[in-house]
């Protein structure tokens, strides 16, 4: 295909993949506007759909079309949506070599993407902490907005949230940590002197959170004398409330 042809691809088949457009339709849409014949349409449609959902596609792209479409994943930042179309790029590649089918020019390919996902996810790195902070300043900046403008927000928001892969660094922490400061706790936390408030489902033990005092993320040690066994309600009062 040409770079007009492809363009014309991408948007139909995404208009499928979205279900704005039957597959019957599309394969249409392609042979009218692209001149694009039905086999050939039938195959970009049904190979667009494969790398959305990440699973085998059998059927073949030349290597610029195949560049071009997984060019087309990966916006916005959005690594999951490149990462499942090279799952799918992967599973294609071991089915045709199966066959023994060179895959010299897809592997290439898939190389070259690959080196992207990284960069993508490598721009992504932050840590737990700093999503939560981020959503709070988001949360913060709604609170004070005029209510008539978030209520028009709401009503054009979308009610299934958008997914994103971000890659993030978590400490390891010591489960002999939280154990001893669960032990020494009792079942009393440790701020309001009350005990917990229910019993885990998982094992009957009382729930109670271990958080440290000098946080991991502001340099505070792993340790026993670090840490206090909390009720949820003070957990959230320690990161959120005024003392």
């Amino acid at each position: 295909m040409n770079r007009q042809q492809q363009e014309i691809a991408l948007r139909v088949a995404r208009e499928v993949h979205n279900g704005k457009t039957k597959a019957s339709a599309g394969r249409r849409l392609l042979s009218t506007e692209a001149k694009i014949p039905d086999g050939s349409a039938k195959i970009v449609i049904e190979v667009y759909q494969k790398m959305c959902e990440g699973s085998l596609f059998k059927r073949h792209l030349s290597r610029v079309d195949m560049t071009f479409f997984l060019q087309s994943f990966g916006g916005d930042g959005n690594a999951e949506e490149l990462s499942r179309a090279l799952d799918a790029l992967r599973l294609h590649i071991r089915w045709r070599e199966s066959d023994r089918v060179s895959q010299h020019g897809n592997r290439e390919i898939l190389a070259e993407q690959e080196a992207r996902l990284a960069d993508l996810l490598a721009e992504g790195v932050t840590s737990i902490a700093e999503v939560n902070r981020e959503f709070q300043a988001k949360v913060a900046l709604a609170l004070v907005d005029n209510g008539d403008a978030r209520r028009r927000r709401l009503a054009a928001a979308p009610r299934l949230p958008r997914k994103v892969a971000k890659l993030v660094y978590v400490y390891e922490r010591s489960a002999d940590v939280v154990a001893e400061v669960l032990a020494q706790s009792m079942g009393e936390c440790n701020r309001c002197k009350r005990p917990a408030p229910f019993n885990r489902k998982s094992d009957g033990t009382p729930y109670l959170e271990v958080h440290h005092k000098i946080l991991l993320s502001a340099g505070g040690d792993d340790s026993v004398e670090n840490a206090e066994a909390l009720c949820a309600n003070c957990h959230r009062h320690r990161h959120f409330g005024v003392d």
